[in-house]
């Protein structure tokens, strides 16, 4: 009986450990994650100029069809001189489509640079393209960042 007592005391001080750390660590870990952004909210801050717009797909797939005035990063080539220098800036990261997580990558790539505002369009170029929106074409040499 007493085994079993200092075998659950032991698993409750185990389990407890995580409690134990500060708090401010704890919710600092919990933030650090993008949000994803609606359809409707991604065309707002579009149309107001209010986002920069970051394209993590393959370079050909940027050319032949993009967000106008996005800019083309990889996912695994990501770069702070191409991103804003205010830290609070408002990023907006898409890539193919719903299957495509490119543009989750390149998101947290942007957190750990320090970037709070990391927004995430799902639907990727397809949805866009599927509303009916404008899309602008490159040579994708010259928007590869």
């Amino acid at each position: 009986m007493r085994l079993l007592s200092a075998c659950i005391v032991a698993a409750a001080a185990l389990f407890a450990v995580p409690a134990l750390a500060c708090p401010g660590e704890m919710a600092a870990a919990e933030t650090k994650s993008f949000e994803y952004v609606s359809l409707d909210d991604f065309k707002a801050w579009h149309a107001e100029g209010k986002v920069t717009v970051i394209d993590a797909n393959k370079a050909e797939t940027f050319a032949k069809n993009h967000v106008p005035g996005a800019v083309h990063m990889r996912y695994d080539a990501m770069k702070a001189a191409a991103l804003p220098q205010a830290k609070d800036a408002k990023l907006v990261f898409y890539c193919y489509n719903e299957s495509c997580k490119a543009s989750h990558k390149a998101a947290m790539a942007a957190i750990e640079m320090g970037y709070t505002q990391v927004y995430v369009y799902a639907g990727g170029i397809e949805g866009w393209m599927k509303a009916g929106l404008k899309v602008a074409k490159a040579d994708a040499k010259k928007g590869d960042a």
